[in-house]
């Protein structure tokens, strides 16, 4: 199994919008070709690493990866077998994309996982290098990357905020940002 040139990025909904946004700008190169709930697959003009996928700077990104493909459930065993094998990882992550039904594999370990999203009976899935820690749950957010071609000002220092303090999130948590532009900010 070839790594591929599609890549997938899971986002929250509310965000879906800003990311092809940041995409299209960043990537212009790239054809999004699959969109799934919070699951997007782009077509890219270049077969990506998993650490240069890991390493790409997409702020609304909550994770990324090599897209394998689309598979029945009477599929799914045999393709996940062979990711298995040619990726020597046994750590799998499965997420449901219509639902909350979610196994998350070992957060803390660091190097290849194997994503599954589930749309119905259909299973999607991927491969990417995991940094301990680095993919948030799927209803909520976990650390956002710095990126120096963020969206806007106020976007980056958010996203600073939360990669240094690294708050855990809940799908329904709210964070305010107080900016009073006076040589200080208040989180």
């Amino acid at each position: 199994m070839n790594p591929s040139s599609q890549i997938y990025i899971q986002t929250l909904e509310h965000n879906k919008t800003l990311l092809e946004t940041e995409v299209a700008e960043l990537f212009p190169n790239w054809t999004k070709v699959l969109e799934i709930h919070t699951l997007l697959v782009f077509e890219t003009s270049r077969v990506y690493s998993m650490e240069e996928i890991g390493d790409l700077p997409i702020s609304f990104s909550l994770g990324k990866g090599s897209y394998i493909g689309k598979f029945s459930q009477g599929a799914l065993e045999g393709a996940l077998r062979e990711v298995k094998e040619t990726f020597a990882t046994d750590n799998i992550h499965q997420w449901d994309l219509t639902g909350d039904d979610i196994k998350m594999g070992d957060r803390k370990v660091r190097g290849a996982v194997i994503d599954t999203f589930k749309d119905g009976s259909d299973h999607h899935v991927g491969i990417r290098y995991q940094v301990r820690g680095d993919f948030a749950p799927f209803k909520g957010s976990s650390p956002i990357p710095g990126n120096l071609k963020a969206p806007g000002y106020e976007y980056q220092c958010l996203a600073e905020s939360f990669k240094h303090f690294r708050p855990l999130v809940a799908h329904d948590e709210i964070f305010l940002d107080i900016d009073g532009h006076t040589g200080g900010r208040t989180y």
